[in-house]
């Protein structure tokens, strides 16, 4: 998820399970610095059992809203997603009206 996603991770349907059973992967976003995220995993471990990490890699300029919202318009979204996680989207029709 990105950083501006942790921010409000405690307000999502039952979190505690999710912690429970996840790694939670945190990629850092403009306009949520590191360490406000770095303090956000801080608070959360502290209230969730939790793996929380930080992800550092190539950021692209797009939400996984648009991207689902463009599979809906059936616009390619390829390039923003591992292919194995597009053809399964595919495969399994997910995201369409």
């Amino acid at each position: 998820m990105g950083g501006d996603s942790i921010d409000y991770f405690e307000d999502w349907s039952h979190p505690e399970i999710i912690s429970k059973l996840c790694v939670i992967l945190v990629v850092v976003r403009e306009g949520f610095p590191l360490k406000q995220i770095n303090d956000k995993i801080d608070y959360l471990k502290k209230k969730f059992p939790c793996d929380i990490r930080i992800v550092h890699c190539k950021q692209y300029d797009i939400s996984s809203s648009k991207i689902r919202n463009d599979i809906r318009k059936k616009i390619d979204v390829s390039e923003f997603l591992n292919s194995d996680v597009y053809n399964y989207i595919r495969k399994n029709n997910l995201y369409n009206m």
